[in-house]
């Protein structure tokens, strides 16, 4: 049932009143730093690139919290931080795909177009900008690939391809028609280039209610010309997710439901037809080895208990995926790399590699334990991200006392923060909260390390979800430990007990509450003397 929130006494509070509530307000919070706050989901990575079959540069991206990327030159030994807000104009989005080329250049699709950056995460652009702006997926040409294919979808116009050169611009390619493309893989066939989209079909339907109609799409000539095959989906969305290295003719298609199970599905006909290969609670992402063999992800449910969620694996498509008997953990991102003959993966909260038969996971990448921005020349990082950080990231209630948040020293950002939720200094707040890496979310801690007052390393805020702080050798189970009460927020930031929760919240409304009342009795005074004059 919803609330209806009475306005108009409010009014009757000055400027200075309402400043003075907000500074009671963000007292009482400090007060109340073990109290979970709530401001939006969690943080969360959602995808891993590499250069073509290598890992000496990596490129993770995540979600929530105005977003960002996480960078690695040195093959995930270490990392830094890279946010939205020093990527993209106010207002924008940085939304992916994200690639990394043979020569290292990160691209990023944004809504200010394809983003490009050089390997150290600095000088980011947009390439072509009047024209990747409409790009809505991209993807690298098969034998050469410092060139890109992307589609633009327009709803305005005609819809079609467009090609990146080498040199980082873009030009359209193929015929221009009608169909709105949604998703795009590229793949080598017969030593020629195959293009695979998925399109919405538009519809002359005048029933409001009507299901859209989408299709596959195959072009073996650039994009001359189309074979169309349509696409039976009763509800939700389709999109291509991968091509079968080994055979161009079997893609797997992931049909994205927002209120039941996503379905994905096996075309062994180029798209012509296509069967259910695997039913998953949310669909978490799949790569393939250059053999054939296959791993798909589960996330799970958000909430409840997911009884599918986890890591699943084939030696090819003809084999049905099993679940790994130690990846019963949300999985959000899949990648390989061929150099090293790493499986990578992302839970929600961490990035790491998985060992390919039991689904062991090991953490190599944990948000509250990045210890630096990118570093460019000319370039303050920390400055440009601080608007994005401080609000949901470095503030009370959050993660002030993650390393890259000793960049700030503000009332509620940064240091004062982490000291006021820390309980005394910080050290510089390197070592705050966790110990060294482990298995992240096992089921049994790895290690010794210690989580502070009001804060639970990666932004699970469960007691569930613990072992991520403690950390060392990998637990016995592997993988993200079932919370019982799964993270809504990127700020449920307390591992304390629902008493001492309740105790800081009385301390919150305590003040608010003699603050209110103090000021409508002040007002109250002065409607009386008013009256009386």
């Amino acid at each position: 049932m919803q609330r209806t929130i009475e306005t108009t006494r409010v009014r009757t509070f000055g400027q200075k009143q309402r400043a003075a509530l907000v500074l009671a307000l963000a007292a009482a919070g400090t007060l109340a730093s073990s109290t979970p706050a709530h401001a939006g989901p969690v943080e969360q990575m959602v995808e891993v690139a590499t250069p073509p079959g290598k890992s000496d540069s990596m490129l993770v991206r995540y979600l929530n919290g105005g977003g960002g990327l996480f960078l690695s030159t040195d093959a995930g030994k270490s990392w830094a931080l890279q946010c939205n807000s020093a990527l993209v104009e106010p207002g924008g989005t940085a939304k992916g795909p994200i690639q990394v080329l043979p020569d290292k250049t990160l691209l990023v699709l944004s809504s200010d177009g394809v983003l490009h950056a050089d390997a150290n995460g600095c000088g980011f652009k947009a390439e072509s900008p009047d024209l990747t702006r409409k790009v809505v997926d991209f993807g690298p040409h098969p034998t050469d690939p410092m060139k890109m294919f992307g589609i633009l979808s327009n709803p305005g116009g005609m819809s079609g391809l467009v090609l990146r050169s080498a040199d980082g611009t873009w030009a359209e390619i193929g015929v221009k028609d009608a169909p709105l493309p949604v998703s795009l893989r590229v793949v080598s066939k017969d030593n020629a280039v195959r293009i695979y989209e998925v399109v919405v079909k538009t519809s002359m339907s005048a029933d409001p209610a009507a299901l859209p109609e989408y299709a596959v799409r195959v072009s073996d000539n650039m994009g001359q010309s189309w074979q169309e095959h349509p696409l039976a989906v009763d509800d939700g969305n389709p999109r291509i997710r991968a091509v079968d290295p080994t055979n161009a003719d079997r893609l797997l298609i992931v049909i994205d439901r927002n209120t039941s199970t996503d379905s994905v599905l096996l075309s062994k006909d180029g798209g012509k037809t296509a069967t259910k290969y695997l039913e998953v609670d949310e669909f978490g992402g799949v790569t393939f080895a250059p053999d054939g063999r296959v791993w798909l992800g589960d996330l799970g449910k958000s909430s409840g208990t997911s009884m599918t969620r986890g890591l699943y694996a084939a030696a090819n498509l003809d084999a049905m995926p099993q679940r790994l008997p130690m990846a019963t953990y949300a999985v959000q991102c899949l990648g390989w790399a061929a150099d090293t003959n790493t499986l990578y993966a992302c839970q929600r909260f961490w990035f790491g590699k998985v060992d390919q038969q039991s689904g062991e996971f090991m953490s190599t990448l944990r948000f509250t334990e990045v210890p630096k921005f990118v570093s460019c020349s000319g370039e303050d990082t920390a400055a440009a991200c601080k608007s994005q950080l401080c609000l949901d990231y470095c503030g009370v209630g959050h993660f002030a006392l993650a390393p890259v948040c000793s960049a700030y020293d503000e009332p509620t950002c940064g240091k004062p923060v982490a000291v006021a939720e820390g309980g005394g200094e910080t050290g510089g707040m390197s070592a705050a909260g966790s110990g060294g890496t482990g298995a992240a979310g096992s089921g049994v801690a790895g290690g010794a390390g210690s989580v502070t007052a009001g804060m639970s390393v990666a932004g699970m805020g469960s007691a569930g979800m613990a072992a991520a702080a403690t950390s060392g050798s990998p637990g016995s189970s592997g993988g993200e430990a079932p919370p019982t009460k799964p993270p809504r927020s990127g700020c449920s930031c307390s591992l304390e007990s629902e008493a001492t929760s309740n105790v800081a919240s009385g301390w919150l409304f305590a003040v608010a509450g003699v603050f209110v009342h103090s000021v409508r009795r002040r007002a109250k005074r002065s409607r009386s003397a008013a009256s009386r004059g």
